[in-house]
């Protein structure tokens, strides 16, 4: 039996700790879990060729040979290897009587949002990275979101659509704002201007998917305290990852062609596991979060950055 699986995983505070990802982190919209049983912590992904898009000469002549593609569907490999983050948040048992419910909800709450914390910052410190795309997938807007005199980020992100077809084809696409893009982008006034059949003039991001032409747009605003300085760091800054859409659920694998995947050993799946222990004296109890992943980007030609929207 796999070390996984002889983990006694507390039910009832996973699924406390699972809820509270739906809305406060994106890391797995950009990224969505995929399985991999724990032999299969490790590996590596095959990066398809674009032989599927190079065109060749396909007429036969009366009697001749079938032309033949001498096929070439790799280009590399891009690798993985999950690893386990875990932490334990202690109870006293001066300090649980009577407070049991309470002290364990804030316990759960506080190791799962920091494991999943982590994972967020894992996965902007990968997509907002601009040396990690294809070259020509990202850009800078000259005239920034908050000079709404100058700016236009439709055109911006029609450009970035553009670039995006022209590499994979007709690609459905995400939109994931960071936080300080958003608000540029909802009060500009040109996307303002396309909301003439909105009665509420309220720019949400499913109102900015119509206008995008996207199948969704997702908004982080999720913050880190710096150990060093104390300050409030904004994960997503004023950046926005466009990305072409991921396969129906069900149908994913690691090598369906995608932006790119979290790679989740079975059994911490579906998010952060619970489960508790208690101190060799029997004194302290521990509420104790695991998730057990890495995060692959590997389709970087089917995503583009927009950087520094705002001024």
């Amino acid at each position: 039996m796999s070390k996984a699986a002889n983990l006694t995983v507390n039910a009832v505070w996973s699924k406390y700790a699972q809820g509270l990802s739906n809305s406060r982190f994106i890391a797995t919209d950009i990224f969505p879990i995929i399985p991999v049983a724990e032999e299969d912590k490790a590996g590596k992904i095959p990066l398809v060729s674009n032989e599927a898009f190079e065109p060749s000469q396909s007429k036969r002549a009366p009697h001749g040979k079938t032309p033949i593609v001498n096929g070439n569907p790799i280009t590399g490999f891009a690798t993985y290897a999950a690893e386990l983050d875990t932490l334990a948040y202690g109870i006293d048992i001066t300090e649980r009587k009577g407070k049991v419910l309470d002290l364990y909800k804030h316990g759960t709450n506080v190791v799962s949002n920091k494991v999943m914390l982590n994972r967020e910052m894992r996965t902007a410190a990968l997509v907002r990275n601009n040396a990690l795309y294809t070259s020509g997938n990202t850009s800078s807007p000259t005239n920034k979101w908050t000079n709404t005199v100058t700016s236009d980020p439709i055109a911006d992100f029609e450009t970035a659509f553009g670039v995006i077809e022209t590499n994979v084809g007709d690609a459905a696409l995400k939109i994931a704002f960071g936080g300080k893009s958003w608000r540029a982008f909802k009060k500009h006034p040109i996307v303002h201007a396309m909301l003439s059949g909105n009665s509420t003039k309220v720019i949400t991001p499913e109102i900015a998917a119509d206008i995008l032409e996207v199948d969704q747009v997702i908004v982080g605003k999720s913050v880190y305290i710096d150990p060093i300085t104390g300050a409030r760091t904004d994960i997503w800054g004023d950046d926005v990852i466009i990305f072409g859409n991921h396969p129906p659920a069900g149908t994913q694998t690691l090598y369906s062609h995608a932006f790119g995947w979290t790679a989740a050993v079975e059994g911490f799946d579906k998010g952060p596991a619970i489960n508790t222990f208690t101190s060799e004296d029997e004194l302290v109890e521990y509420v104790r979060a695991f998730i057990w992943e890495d995060s692959i980007f590997h389709g970087q030609i089917m995503g583009y950055l927009l950087r520094d929207t705002n001024a």
